[in-house]
């Protein structure tokens, strides 16, 4: 396979949780001592990148911030490029808020041009309704990633794509999303690392995000079975990766 530039998952493929997935810490030092260019892709927007590689770090990976890419910095990029001078309503955690001030975004309480939602695990009813509120008024709606749930050790989890179902009930409307399956992140990881579709890889547990929104892009992809898919899935799939491993560590090996 030969890639230049790793685009690499990070639930299911690096970590469970709290906890790393053997191997992940040993596939991470191949990468930088072959000096091969990868960014961690995550549709997960509540932690900044900071608190992603300090979590990292801690399970033995040595990197830095600039090695993550959330579905919040994609959206916060996103708005300062298209969507400059907007005023932003924000219903997030400190990953989106974080993202959002460090591209000098707009945020407002009140008469915003644009509402931006991303997982929100402490919002109350009132801020549910405002947030749809803001909606139906006539703000755009952009949200930064749809995913139904997400893993944790003990199981799977709420994500934002669940806060979006009862939004869309209610407003009727749909939001304009940022992170994977969406180009969006794709095209921002290609811009950081400098390299062409054609140079890439994206490896993910994912057949309906992290593989067919790189099939979408002409970004050749590894499925690892460490996380939501199973082979039996990926066999009878539509949605096929260029490549099926266990996990990272065998990944070294095939790609």
């Amino acid at each position: 396979m030969n890639p230049r530039a790793w685009l690499v998952d990070l639930d299911g493929v690096v970590y469970r949780g709290e906890e790393p997935i053997p191997g992940s810490a040993d596939f991470v030092a191949w990468l930088q001592q072959t000096q091969q260019p990868f960014l961690f892709l995550t549709n997960h927007s509540a932690r900044t990148p900071e608190s992603f590689a300090q979590k990292l770090q801690r399970m033995g990976m040595s990197v830095g911030p600039e090695h993550v890419l959330s579905s919040a910095m994609v959206t916060a990029e996103f708005l300062h490029r298209e969507r400059n001078g907007k005023r932003i309503f924000a219903m997030g955690e400190e990953g989106l808020l974080v993202a959002l001030r460090h591209r000098t975004v707009e945020v407002v309480e009140d008469d915003p041009d644009i509402v931006v939602v991303a997982l929100d695990r402490r919002l109350s009813y009132e801020r549910l309704t405002k947030t749809c509120r803001l909606i139906m008024g006539g703000a755009e709606f952009i949200a930064t990633n749809g995913d139904v749930t997400y893993p944790l050790q003990d199981g799977p989890a709420p994500e934002c794509g669940a806060l979006l179902a009862s939004m869309e009930a209610v407003t009727g409307r749909k939001p304009l999303l940022m992170g994977k399956p969406e180009r969006h992140m794709y095209e921002e990881a290609l811009r950081r690392l400098g390299v062409e579709r054609e140079q890439a890889v994206m490896v993910g547990d994912r057949l309906d995000t992290d593989i067919g929104g790189a099939k979408r892009l002409g970004i050749r992809s590894i499925l690892v079975l460490s996380g939501q898919t199973t082979r039996p899935q990926a066999e009878n799939s539509e949605t096929q990766p260029d490549l099926i491993c266990n996990d990272l560590k065998a990944c070294m090996a095939r790609a």
